[in-house]
Parts: C-alpha cells; structure tokens; sequence
C-alpha cells in the first residue's frame, strides 16, 4: 500500500474472492496504518497498472507484474488536508 494524492493504492492481490477486499467493498471504505498513522479511507475503486504506477517504487512494480498483479484498489482519503 502507498499513497498517492488525496489516495492510497493497494495491490489486489488474491483475486475478486478475497476476504479483505470483499470486507472494504461492502464497508464502502476502511481503516488503515500507514508509517504510525491511521488514516480513513472511502470510495474504493479497482484502476489498472497504469494508473497505480505512479505509486510504486520500480522494483516493487515488476515484483507485481512478475507475481500476476494487474488490478489495484484505490482509496481516497474521507477527510484530506486542505491545501493552503
């Protein structure tokens, strides 16, 4: 998981069947830690390769790739920092 924007991106690992992604669609949303902090996140959407890339550092990108990754779940922040 890293966050990107006002989002953080996660690995679909596991396929459509998977608990913890069955468990945040029907949620509309989760609670994660990242670095020490919580963070609550909402609107989960599946992007492409392409779009999650950006992301992730390269030697995590081809780990994904080599392991079959190809969708990601996008989460955007429920509250994000205003900008000043």
């Amino acid at each position: 998981m890293r966050p990107l924007g006002d989002s953080f991106i996660m690995p679909r690992t596991f396929g459509d069947d998977a608990a913890w992604y069955r468990n945040v669609l029907a949620a509309g949303g989760c609670i994660v830690t990242y670095r020490g902090t919580d963070y609550t996140l909402v609107d989960p959407e599946v992007i492409d390769y392409e779009t999650a890339a950006p992301a992730f550092p390269r030697y995590e990108r081809l780990q994904f790739r080599l392991v079959g990754i190809n969708q990601y779940l996008r989460l955007r922040l429920a509250h994000p920092t205003p900008t000043i």
